[in-house]
Order: C-alpha cells, then structure tokens, then sequence
C-alpha cells in the first residue's frame, strides 16, 4: 500500500486541530501562506532625544527614580525594527495572549516589564474615571497653571478628551536651573503626561495624551505607588490583539517593550551592544538601570537578521530551541539591577486579570514556565472573553471603570495567591510537544513548511524502512519532491520575489521607498537605514520622527567567486552615464528607477527558473537582505522548474535566461563586430564595471570618469 506523504505527513498552512486557534480565518498569519504578508506595521510614537520633546533635567531625575520611571526615561531614544515587530505580531495569538514558536509557547510577563523597564508592577492597578463633571479644561489648569482651551479652535490644547503633546511643549519646553519646587512638580508631571501618551501607552491618535491619566499624575505620591508596569502589559496586550488581524495597518502600545523582550531571547536576531553607554552622563551619571540599557549603545546588525519582514518570517519559522533563551536573565544579572527592578518578583508568575482602565487582559504565565526555570506541561485552556475584548473607550467617555471591573479588581488585589506553580528543571512533559503541533500553525511560510516538511518525510522513510509502516519509498520521496519544488518556488517567488526591470535585458530593481510622514499624521516614528553605516553598524538612535527621507534596500552585486562588491546604485548611476555619452542624452534626468522600468514590468510573466544560487559562471545578482552571497559553492544543481500552475503559464522571460546561461566571451566580441549599434546587455556591462572596480578600485575609477 503506497503511502501519501502529503496526506499523513501534510503541508498544513492551519492548525490540525482549530479548537485552539479559533480565531485563524481573521489573523495576518491566514494570508501569509498564500501572498507572502503585508508591509510592515507602524506606530506613531515620540522620540524624548528630539527638538519637540521637553528637555531633561538634573533636577528631575530623583523625582523620577521615585515614581520608577527614570527606566523608561532613558530608554526611549532606541531605534524600533518595525520587520522585527511585524514578524512577531504575525506570531502573536489572541486566544492565548503568547506568541506561538515552532518551540513552543512564549510571552511577555510581568518579570519582563520590571527587568527590561524597571517600571513598578506590584502596587494598585491603573484604573479610573475617563471623564470629570467640572471638564478637563479646569482640571488641568489647576494642575499645570495654565489653561488650554483657545477661543481658536486651531490654537486649542484640548481635543475632546485628549490632550495635545504641542500645548504641554509651549508651555514647559524647559525648565530653569533656578526654577522653584512648584515649577520642578508641573514641569516633571508634563514630562511624566508625554512619556505615557507617547512611550508606554501611545495610540492612534498621534501627537495627544489621553486626559484620563492626569489624575493618575496629580499627586505624585500616589503615581509611584500605581501598578504602572501592569498597565503597561494589559495595553500592549490588547493593542497585540487588534493588529494581529490582516486588516490592520498599525499597531500601538509599548513597542518598546516587545523589542527588548525580542533582542533579549532571539539572541540570533539581536543588534550586539558595541561601545560606551549612550546614556546623558551630565543627566544620569553612574545610576544604575534596568536591563533594556545594554542597548543603549552603538549596536552592529553584522551578526544579526537583515531589516526585512520576509527574513524575520522565514528566521521564526526555522527557530529551534538553541536559538532561543528560555532565561536570559541570569543571577548575575538580577544580581547587578537596582533594588526596584527586583521588586515583586513574587508575582512573576501571577495568573489572572491585568488592568488599565477598560482593557483587562489575562496574564498566563502557565503556558510559558519554562521562562521561570520550570518544565512546561500541557496547560489548561486559555481563558479567552470576546466581551471584554470588545470594550474599548470609544462613545465611553463618562464610565467608571473602578465599578465596571470590580470583579477583576478583586482578584488583583488577591494577586500574591494566585500564582502559576510548576516543577523545576528544563524542557517539557511527555506529550506536549504532540499537543503543541496539533493546535498551532508550526510554520507560516511556505518555505519554512517545506523544511518542517522534510523532517518529517525523514522520519516517516525511517519507519518504512524499519517495517514500522507500509509504503513504497519510491513513490513517497517522488510526491515529496514535487510537493518541495511545488512550495519552495511559490515561497521563494512570493517572499523573496526578483522582478524584470527592462524588456530582454538581465537587470534589477533598486526599490526606494518613503517612510514617516511629513508631520502631517503626528510623527511615525520613521527609522533609518542601518546599512548606511560602517560594516553594517547602526546607531540606536534615529532622526527625529516624522521626517521624511527616501532609502534603496541595499541590493549589492557580487563577483563570480562571491568576494567584493560594489552597491547596485553606483553601478546603475555609472551605466547612465556612459550611456548618456554615447547617445548625447542627459540620462540621469528623472528618476532613474522610472527609466530603467519595462513599461509594463509588473506583468511580465515570472520566469520557470529561480536563480536562488545563480550558476557558478555568471554573476548573479543578489539581496543583501534576503539571501547571503556563495562563498565557494560547488555543485550546486540549480532550482528546478517551477510545477505551481499559477506561475508556469507562460515560457521564462528571456532576461531571466540571460541570467543563468553562461556566456562565450569570444562569441560575445564577434556579435560587437558584426552588429557595432547594437547596444551591449546591461548585466555585461555591470560584470565589466564590477571587473575594472575590483581590478583598479572604486575611488580610482570614479577619479578615472
């Protein structure tokens, strides 16, 4: 009886069993399989190191180590890798509030948030009133000295219920050395309003503060007292809920945080620390900090993953358990943090409600114990409420939410009992690896399906050969292979796609793009290239957001022997120019992008081969963040042709074959002779720049021109 390895072994882009994720068919993971994901996620933060945020000062740093926000304060100029976050949101499920890992399940906990921000977690929870009977105009001029209604609406600070981030600045832009107490309070609880409206709980409203915190800041005794850092967890997790689904465009929250928690346990895809602290030692001095400072530094992306979503995708889909930390922070490293980053440490592993006014969201460390030193075993059902996954602020703005989730704040306040116990030691449970695979998505892409695919075909030839199973070894290695070639080429086609850029010629596309906005949408936190630095290095701290500058993807050529390199823009710019000599025509007029564009690229059918390793007699053109050049590859059989019937319908486009076909060069010369207007291929003319670069050196060839 032969087997059918597709049908027992399986392909699955959905869970075997949807009891769990109940909510796949309106996730950003549904659409991954079969179109390759969206554009990257953003969110409109506000960077403290820019001109439009009110400047520290000395004076106020004992003020915020009181309250357990000097933390925050000074981690917030670290860049945000928005291909990092979008990848991890596409890994984020609703059901559970954890992010599923072909290893297993893993979260962000409340030990996350006291290490990695040293906010205070164990304190009252955040909760409020979101309206006032007297207005919100006279609440904060009794609190700021300063009213912010205008009788020009244009000109008004107060925006319904919010509170514009502008007023606050006009009005406390910098506090004077010989400033009093009462100015010191007002100027520090207006920096305390922009570093919760724009770090730790910052929306889609861009460039205002939710009123409903400033009674949170009036006294400030009573702020550091407050479960900050809980909040901040149940904002971030419903704000992980509501852009994980495939219609959104945005996120929001703490991202902050979710990045810090990435670097510090996807130790592969983490920037290295290189240098000095880039901490304001005239502010700071030697005051210790939480974890989340160690990247507050000059980092190399060298070792780590390139800046886009498709390689983060593909990283996540192929991550074991060697690549990822379970306890990053050790003993040691408890040991050297401040007193308060360790405080509630017994409630850690708390299992129940976390709050922030509206939104109460459920905390299960149960489902990751192995992130506190304990075996993890098949934990009961997550519990999951569409009712309060539905209340939101919206048409709320009167509501007493200390009355709404008295229920919730009854078991806060009973927090210390209810703690997750576990066993201690490492790994899991018999069987749970056996349940984890049936409830969740083990891959998203089809490549990493392919790779999952192939582990298991090995193990099932095994148990054929063993005479565990019946089958026909022939016939199943044969579906296999076409299952593979059918998967690998569509995933390679559509996440790591090479397009045509002129009719019958082998070129290539430099792909710019805009990012932030023009100070129109309140200031996307915009970051900047990384590959513009030395060796790859990057700094973690950007141009201020909301600027708008333009970036190629760094797409690179490399010799036949995968050595030197020179950046496709150089290559592309010096073509133009000897082409425009030959022709009388000022060729870098416009847009170059646009004159090297075939009038109709985008539906120029794909070619049949993929040149994923190209052929060791050509050069090849390559992504420097998708796919690392050959270093001495030999026999290499290239991909074979393409079986899926979406993309075979028509022959291979002739500048895909230009590409993989060897080239003669004395056969070459003689078409030169007999056809001398004929203009030369422009891959050729890339080989011969990259050739007299290599040969005479970048700099001597441009002085050369």
């Amino acid at each position: 009886m032969n087997m059918d390895p597709h049908e027992e072994l399986g392909m699955h882009p959905r869970p075997r069993n949807g009891s769990m994720l109940h909510l796949q068919a309106d996730h950003r993971s549904s659409v991954v399989w079969d179109a390759g994901g969206g554009d990257n996620l953003r969110s409109r933060r506000r960077n403290p190191n820019s001109v439009r945020f009110p400047q520290l000062h000395p004076r106020m740093v004992p003020l915020l180590t009181d309250l357990r926000f000097d933390g925050v304060s000074r981690l917030t100029g670290i860049q945000i890798d928005w291909s990092l976050i979008t990848a991890l949101i596409e890994r984020w499920r609703p059901e559970t509030h954890t992010f599923h890992l072909p290893i297993g399940e893993c979260t962000i906990t409340l030990q996350d948030v006291s290490v990695l921000l040293g906010l205070r977690i164990d304190g009252d929870a955040v909760i409020g009133v979101t309206a006032v009977d007297d207005g919100w105009a006279n609440v904060i001029q009794h609190i700021f000295g300063a009213n912010p209604v205008s009788p020009i609406p244009v000109a008004s600070g107060l925006v319904g219920g919010r509170l514009k981030f502008s007023w606050l600045n006009s009005v406390f832009h910098s506090l004077p050395d010989d400033a009093s107490d009462g100015q010191l309070r007002q100027y520090t609880q207006s920096y305390l309003l922009q570093l919760i409206g724009g770090i730790l709980f910052t929306d889609h409203s861009g460039g205002q503060v939710h009123c409903m915190y400033i009674h949170l800041i009036e006294d400030l005794e009573r702020c550091g007292t407050l479960s900050w850092g809980s909040a901040v967890l149940a904002y971030l997790y419903r704000e992980l809920c509501k852009s994980c689904k495939k219609d959104r465009e945005e996120t929001a929250g703490c991202i902050l945080l979710l990045q810090l928690w990435a670097w510090s346990r996807l130790h592969t895809l983490a920037p290295v620390p290189r240098g000095p602290s880039l901490n304001n030692l005239n502010i700071w001095g030697n005051q210790p900090g939480p974890h989340g400072l160690r990247w507050c530094a000059h980092l190399s992306f060298t070792d780590s993953g390139s800046h886009s979503v498709a390689t983060y995708r593909l990283q996540l889909d192929l991550l074991t358990d060697s690549h990822f930390k379970w306890q990053p922070y050790t003993e040691e490293i408890l040991a050297a943090l401040p007193q308060h980053c360790r405080e509630g440490s017994g409630i850690w592993r708390y299992k129940g409600p976390l709050i922030c006014f509206c939104f109460v969201e459920p905390h299960h460390p149960d489902r990751c114990l192995r992130q506190f030193g304990m075996i993890q075993d098949i934990p009961s059902p997550a519990a999951y409420s569409h009712d309060l996954h539905k209340i939101d602020l919206k048409g709320k703005t009167d509501s007493n939410w200390l009355s709404i989730h008295r229920d919730h704040l009854a078991l806060w306040i009973r927090r210390e009992q209810l703690v997750s116990a576990g066993q201690v030691g490492d790994g899991v449970s018999d069987g749970y690896h056996t349940w984890y695979s049936s409830i969740t998505l083990r891959y998203l892409t089809r490549i990493g399906g392919g790779h999952s695919y192939m582990l298991d075909l090995l193990d099932h030839i095994d148990s054929v050969q063993k005479g565990e199973r019946e089958g026909d070894i022939l016939a199943i290695t044969a579906h296999a292979r076409r299952v593979l070639q059918d998967n690998f080429s569509a995933g390679y086609y559509q996440d790591f796609p090479i397009e045509d850029r002129r009719a019958k010629e082998a070129v290539f596309k430099v792909k710019k793009k805009r990012v932030g906005h023009g100070g129109g949408r309140g200031g996307v936190n915009a970051p900047r290239r990384r590959g513009g630095q030395p060796n790859g290095q990057g700094s973690v701290h950007g141009k201020d957001e909301g600027d708008d500058h333009v970036h190629d993807e760094g797409i690179v050529l490399f010799d036949d022997d995968g050595g030197d390199f020179m950046r496709i823009s150089e290559a592309v710019a010096d073509i133009q120019e000897d082409e425009a000599e030959r022709n009388g025509v000022d060729a870098r007029a416009g847009d170059p992008t646009q004159q090297l564009c075939h009038p109709n690229w985008e539906s120029v059918p794909p070619s049949n081969h993929l040149p994923i390793y190209g052929d060791s007699h050509d050069a090849v053109l390559y992504h420097s963040s998708h796919i690392s050049p050959p270093h001495e590859q030999e026999d290499i059989d290239p991909i074979p042709p393409l079986s899926h019937p979406t993309l075979t319908q028509s022959p291979p486009h002739p500048s895909k074959k230009l590409l993989q076909q060897p080239l003669d060069e004395s056969v070459r010369q003689q078409q030169t002779v007999q056809q001398p207007t004929q203009k030369e291929p422009v891959h050729m003319k890339l080989r011969a720049r990259k050739h007299e670069a290599s040969t005479h050196g970048t700099h001597e060839l441009r002085q050369k021109k």
